[in-house]
């Protein structure tokens, strides 16, 4: 669990932690973030993770960080609620190179338009949605979870996704969040 004041810092630790201990593929972490601020503090944690999961110094091998992203318990297509949580599993080898459509998520982006775009393109291949800023990272896994939750409910399959930092700048609202997205089928 966290809390508004829990530090990305902190939680990197622990996310890298239990990434160290569980077998790849194995469910490593769930983390639940109920506010917006707690999804900024959850996207920082998973960035810097990757970067020590990445470094193979506690591991011997590379490997790389996965998650699953939902909207719990919220009805389609509604956005009442801020809770997003997180599924975090670890995998050995580098991450997936990108491929497929990108997406980029700005100020005047509508998520809900986003999330019926990924519904159909993401049943066709892996989709990069590339955010600028925390605000707009929380957009991005919001439009996943709403396609998400449709797509599993056809029976399409589960967005899985990766989360890369293209461009990190001493102003935090400009990092460039880069989530590679794909359909994991049962």
């Amino acid at each position: 669990w966290i809390s508004s004041t829990t530090e990305h810092k902190k939680l990197c630790g622990a996310l890298a932690g239990n990434a160290r201990d569980a077998k790849p593929k194995e469910l490593a972490a769930v983390v639940p973030a109920m506010t917006r601020q707690q999804t900024d503090t959850c996207v920082k944690a998973l960035v810097c993770a990757q970067a020590v999961v990445a470094s193979g110094n506690a591991y011997n091998c590379d490997s790389h960080l996965e998650f699953e992203v939902t909207a719990s318990g919220r009805p389609e297509e509604e956005s009442s609620s801020d809770a997003l949580w997180f599924s975090i599993y670890r995998h050995e080898g580098s991450a997936p190179p990108v491929v497929g459509d990108r997406y980029l998520i700005g100020m005047n982006t509508d998520a809900l338009k986003v999330a019926r775009s990924l519904q159909a393109a993401l049943q066709e291949r892996p989709v990069a949605v590339q955010a600028i800023g925390a605000r707009n990272a929380f957009k991005a896994l919001d439009a996943v979870a709403v396609a998400g939750k449709f797509l599993e409910g056809i029976g399409a399959g589960r967005p899985r996704c990766t989360l890369t930092l293209e461009q990190g700048t001493e102003k935090v609202e400009r990092n460039v969040y880069q989530f590679q997205v794909q359909l994991l089928k049962d």
